[in-house]
């Protein structure tokens, strides 16, 4: 998962259309890659969080199950998701935070990506938040990314 050359987030499933469009670089500038930039890392926060309070319950593999049949080839990799989005997430704090700054300059509830921002400020203080994304594309078991960053949580 990571981010190609093309500076277009590379958190689209391996065969999805819109992995394989090379969209110019003047179509997702400002607002735009602000966009698609909250879709993509905001759905790694929710994933993360969805995954780890499942974890801390017991519940992770039905959870897991359920979310399946919606997002397929997300969960299927989403140890290696996750890790790669936790080696970047020092980058992601300035990043939600400038989101949610354009939010509220469009009129809508900032809070939202000022909470992404916490999120993510919290696991760039893990060890998975100091790995490189090279390091952590070598991470694909999401037990122990959950582990990972549950033992620094306590």
């Amino acid at each position: 998962m990571g981010f190609p050359r093309s500076g277009i987030p590379d958190l689209v499933p391996t065969g999805h259309p819109r992995r394989d469009t090379v969209i110019g670089r003047n179509q997702l500038r400002g607002a735009g890659t602000q966009s698609t930039a909250s879709v993509y890392k905001g759905l790694a926060a929710l994933f993360l969080h969805a995954a780890a309070s499942a974890r801390r319950a017991g519940v992770l593999n039905p959870v897991l199950d359920d979310l399946t049949a919606a997002f397929p080839d997300e969960v299927q990799g989403l140890g290696r998701f996750l890790a790669l989005s936790a080696s970047k997430s020092g980058r992601y704090v300035d990043e939600m935070r400038e989101i949610a700054a354009t939010q509220d300059a469009a009129g809508l509830p900032p809070e939202l990506f000022t909470a992404m921002a916490t999120v993510w400020e919290r696991v760039a203080a893990t060890p998975l938040g100091a790995l490189t994304p090279e390091d952590a594309a070598g991470m694909s078991d999401l037990d122990d990314v959950l582990r990972a960053l549950d033992d620094h949580d306590r």
